[in-house]
């Protein structure tokens, strides 16, 4: 009996010894003996015969690429003197994602001092760490550890986006400032603790051609655990944790390149924000942009009637960047702020239309999260409460465009991924591997052909007189946003929450107002008809204009919402003829 148990002993501690030396083989891979990746740092680099391999900044431990896409890495072949460093020839320069026994990896012939973009595909989600290691000639000369792969977001805009501790209240001088009595600093979001959520934290520097990093991020992307989340916008981090609730193992990176006090044109093309902290990031894979901006844009009545025409070029210019032509882009519409610049509801009118833009290369993923009833009553600070609320209203947004096809989140994010799998098959030129053995541990991108509806509120998109009463118009909503339209009271208290945001009434809708040619407004009666809602006002003979909640922080106590519990955007509509 005791010899039967210490063979069994023996036998599962060979088994331990032979699966611990496989592992550190593949790792090894070709290498020959003395080249880098056998030390103990978390990234270590060489070179062979001369050569090595330098990288973007952004590329360190902690990273998280892109599931469900070819892993686009993006570097240089650097000569440091001597041997095929100063050769023209080409050398096999292969990228290797390296997981316990298993290995994906892609070979592309490269010049000595030449750039290089090499995409490795099928490589599976998992929720801890990849080893990533470079060869030069079958030789490892870098080595990046704990490496990731799972959903990667930018985090864009201005404060609302940036908005984190501690920035905005990490001082009592802060908290005065951006609370101003509207709130307490209890009542603040508490921030998350998980260390499978991932951030870059871009610093308010311009020039160069490089990310200007952050402290809590220089040297490795930050883990939102401890103190380091105060650097991570609310919005944001709440946005992974809804995410991370859903698929619990599938990482998350975020990297928040907000600027607080910004125009858009900054942003864009040309601008010094677009330069500095999208351009260095052209060819990353994410899996979204989220945005949150317009405040500055709507200072002036010149600067927010260009809104649109910006906005939708932009979205054009972040899809191109990352390489996706229907890159999910999420944004929120402005919200109520008591104390804004005067031509707020212009620019709100302009994120609602760009919706329907035909500027905009395409429309398919993108969505926009109305705001208007999100605050929980803080409306008199430009920086008001209710992220949660938000971030869980974008999630649902982006689940629904990129659920389509998974697997219970072990796969790739079809959806997100689809317009960018024709495109990067073409890549024949390289020699892509994948090497197994065992068991996967997960699949790679899934084909999926659709997605569920993504979620909206009701979106006006046209108003017409009613024939025989021109002081009496028709709404119509957008297709499939218009389900159950009813009126509900919003929640502006302090215990709103996204199961408690609004209660039924049976009070009529509040919020509507029509014009004549005049172009004076009056407060008109306003009615839910089956998918559509008529308007009339005995002050208006001839109704020519219909507005919603236009103003810096509409109250109505009778707002209009879909089956959903999701609230109308505000909006103005010239009216037709029936």
């Amino acid at each position: 009996m005791i010899s039967r148990t210490m063979s069994r002993t023996m036998l599962r501690f060979a088994r331990t010894i032979i699966a611990l030396l496989a592992g550190m083989a593949m790792l090894a891979g070709c290498a020959t003996s003395g080249a880098g990746g056998s030390g103990t740092s978390s990234a270590s680099g060489g070179s062979v015969d001369g050569l090595g391999v330098t990288l973007p900044d952004y590329i360190m431990p902690g990273i998280v690429f892109q599931r469900g896409k070819p892993i686009h890495v993006r570097g240089t072949v650097s000569a440091d003197g001597g041997g095929a460093g100063g050769s023209s020839a080409a050398v096999p320069l292969t990228v290797r994602f390296v997981h316990g026994d298993k290995r994906y990896e892609t070979t592309k012939q490269v010049k000595a001092g030449s750039t290089f973009d090499i995409a490795v595909n099928d490589v599976p989600t998992h929720k801890d760490a990849y080893t990533l290691a470079f060869l030069i000639s079958d030789q490892v000369v870098r080595t990046v550890r704990d490496v990731y792969v799972g959903d990667v977001f930018v985090a864009a805009g201005q404060s609302n986006m940036e908005l984190n501790h501690v920035d905005y209240y990490g001082t009592d001088a802060l908290k005065n400032a951006n609370i101003a009595g509207a709130f307490a600093a209890s009542d603040l979001p508490k921030t998350v603790d998980d260390s499978g959520i991932h951030f870059l934290a871009v610093d308010r520097k311009l020039g160069g051609s490089t990310l200007p990093l952050r402290s809590v991020s220089t040297t490795a992307w930050a883990t939102a655990t401890g103190s380091n989340t105060q650097y991570l916008g609310y919005l944001p981090q709440l946005f992974a944790a809804q995410l991370r609730a859903k698929h619990p193992n599938v990482p998350v990176g975020i990297i928040q390149i907000a600027w607080g006090g910004t125009a858009i044109a900054l942003h864009m093309k040309g601008g010094s924000i677009y330069a500095n902290h999208v351009i260095p990031l052209t060819g990353y894979r994410v899996a979204g942009v989220l945005w949150y901006q317009g405040e500055d844009d709507a200072i002036t009545e010149a600067t927010a009637l260009r809104y649109e025409s910006r906005f939708a070029a932009l979205i054009n210019q972040y899809r191109t960047v990352f390489g996706e032509d229907d890159l999910p882009f999420l944004y929120v519409q402005l919200a109520r702020y008591s104390g804004g610049n005067r031509y707020t509801p212009i620019v709100r009118q302009a994120q609602l239309d760009v919706l329907s833009s035909a500027a905009v290369n395409t429309t398919k993923h993108l969505a926009m999260t109305v705001s208007i009833d999100t605050d929980k009553g803080t409306a008199k600070v430009i920086h008001p409460l209710g992220k949660d609320i938000l971030a869980a209203r974008m999630a649902a947004q982006w689940l629904a465009m990129t659920e389509a096809g998974e697997a219970g989140g072990a796969s790739g994010a079809s959806g997100a991924g689809s317009s960018s799998g024709s495109a990067e098959s073409s890549e024949s030129s390289e020699s892509s591997e994948s090497s197994e053995s065992g068991s996967s541990g997960g699949s790679g991108a899934s084909a999926g052909t659709g997605a569920s509806a993504v979620p909206s509120g009701p979106l006006a998109r046209g108003a017409s007189a009613v024939k025989g009463d021109a002081s009496t118009v028709t709404v119509t909503f957008a297709a499939g946003t218009a389900n159950g339209l009813r009126a509900m009271t919003p929640n502006y208290t302090m215990k709103a929450t996204t199961s408690n945001l609004a209660a039924a009434s049976t009070a009529p809708l509040q919020g509507f107002e029509v014009a004549g040619a005049d172009g004076v407004f009056h407060a008109a009666d306003a009615a839910v008809q089956g998918n559509m809602v008529i308007v009339h006002s005995d002050a208006v003979a001839a109704v020519a204009q219909v507005r919603y909640l236009w103003g810096l922080a509409p109250n109505s106590s009778s707002m209009l919402y879909d089956a959903a519990g999701l609230p109308a955007s505000p909006f103005l509509l010239g009216v037709g003829k029936e």
